[in-house]
């Protein structure tokens, strides 16, 4: 069986704007037409989400679930 490809990924964000202006300076992808970002195969859209935090709700957690480790 062929391994899959990764062909898209969806960035939620309340300020798209924004991250999509952060991966374009970062990265210089191509911006494609339909606002896609095509890092080369792998083409990322960056959407508004209303229900995606500015912050989070847990500040440390992800660090304190590795120190767990």
């Amino acid at each position: 069986m062929a391994p899959l490809r990764l062909g898209s990924i969806l960035l939620g964000t309340p300020d798209p704007d924004r991250l999509r202006a952060w991966y374009v300076a970062a990265f210089c992808p191509t911006v494609t037409p339909s606002g896609f970002l095509d890092f080369g195969g792998v083409e990322v859209l960056v959407d508004r989400r209303d229900d995606v935090r500015t912050t989070t709700s847990t500040p440390g957690a992800s660090t304190a679930a590795r120190d767990r480790r």
